[in-house]
C-alpha cells in the first residue's frame, strides 16, 4: 500500500478490467475500482465497453490502445491508495488532452509523486525538477 508505480511498458493480465485494476484483490471493492478508474481518466472508456468492469482483457491487453493500457495501469497503481506514486514515463502513451487531465488529478492527490518524463507539461506541475545528464543529477528548477 505504500508505493504505486506505473512504467511505460507495464503488463496487463488476462482477466477482467476490475481484476486488473484491483490487481486480483480477493476482497475487491468496486467503488474503489471505480474511483481509481475515474482518477486515471479511463472510466468513460470502461463505461462504453459492453461488460463495463467485467470486460475481459485479452493477452496483455491486445484489444486496448496504448493510452487505455497506460490509464488502466495508473488506475491499478491508484487502487491501493499508496502514499507514494512513481511514474516512469507513465503518461507517455497518452494524448496531450488526456495527459493534462491525468496530471491535473495526480497533482492534487495527497501523496509523494516522483515522475520520470521527457514531457514538459508534467514538469510544469512539479515542486522540483531534476535532470540526469551524463550520470550527473542536477536540480534545474523549483516551482
Amino acid at each position: 500500500k505504500a508505493l504505486g508505480i506505473v512504467r511505460q511498458n507495464d503488463t496487463l493480465f488476462g482477466g477482467t478490467i476490475a481484476e486488473n485494476i484491483s490487481f486480483f484483490d480477493a476482497g475487491v471493492a468496486l467503488d474503489t475500482v471505480q474511483t481509481a478508474a475515474a482518477s486515471a481518466q479511463i472510466l468513460d472508456d470502461i463505461d462504453e465497453m459492453p461488460m463495463k468492469f467485467q470486460s475481459l482483457i485479452g493477452d496483455m491487453g491486445s484489444a486496448l490502445s496504448g493510452g487505455q493500457k497506460q490509464r488502466l495501469l495508473l488506475a491499478r497503481a491508484l487502487y491501493s491508495e499508496p502514499s507514494a506514486l512513481i511514474l516512469d514515463e507513465g503518461t507517455a502513451n497518452l494524448d496531450p488532452e488526456t495527459e493534462a487531465k491525468v496530471v491535473d488529478v495526480i497533482k492534487n492527490l495527497k501523496m509523494i509523486r516522483i515522475t520520470v518524463t521527457h514531457r514538459v507539461l508534467i514538469n510544469e506541475h512539479a515542486d522540483s525538477v531534476y535532470r540526469l545528464r551524463s550520470g550527473i543529477l542536477e536540480r534545474v528548477s523549483h516551482a
